[in-house]
């Protein structure tokens, strides 16, 4: 969170999905709050009595299947969060690599749409929206020395030339996935 804060502070964009740490953060401490309160009823109301209420039992002796319920979660919320992790460094990885094999083919760097890491390292000029040309991934725009030549992609784009389809293992241990090196005829 102090990250993000501070992409906040120096003017950076800011993804709503960068706030999602804050969900089970926020989460615990009103979920503990609710179950320490009693139930509310007015004496008043229908049906309620004015005999006492029995004391809320100590936290020490809540019921043993709530806090499973919690460690399941926990646990859930654990392995889709490596999950989704593994899964997006493995493309990430993968696209970063096809990328750099392009070069090592003599195709210079801003001619390639990798995404916006491979266009933020790769260009000499600020982040301008609007200041390049549109290329698939939409951050080519961006970055006024890109022509977005070459791209690699999740899937085959119209118009485009397959130079190349790279395989890896999508989370990174498991499964498969595969990346589309192609080529602009603008070009």
């Amino acid at each position: 969170m102090a990250g993000t804060l501070g992409q906040a502070l120096i003017g950076q964009e800011i993804y709503d999905r960068y706030l999602i740490t804050l969900v089970p953060l926020l989460c615990g401490p009103l979920l503990g709050s609710l179950a320490a309160q009693p139930a509310a009823t007015s004496a008043g109301s229908p049906g309620a009595s004015a005999a006492p209420r029995p004391a809320v039992p100590p936290r020490s002796s809540a019921p043993t299947t709530s806090r499973w319920a919690g460690a399941v979660g926990l646990v859930v919320v654990a392995a889709l969060s490596w999950s989704v992790t593994a899964s997006t460094l493995a493309r990430d990885g993968a696209q970063w690599r096809a990328a750099e094999r392009l070069v090592a083919r003599g195709v210079s760097a801003t001619d390639i749409d990798a995404g916006f890491e491979w266009l933020g390292w790769h260009s000499s000029r600020p982040m301008v929206a609007g200041s390049g040309v549109l290329g698939a991934h939409g951050y080519t725009s961006s970055f006024a020395d890109t022509r977005a030549c070459y791209t690699v992609s999740q899937s085959p784009l119209p118009d485009m030339a397959v130079v190349e389809t790279v395989h890896y293992p999508r989370f990174a241990v498991a499964g498969s996935s595969a990346l589309w090196v192609q080529r602009s005829a603008d070009c």
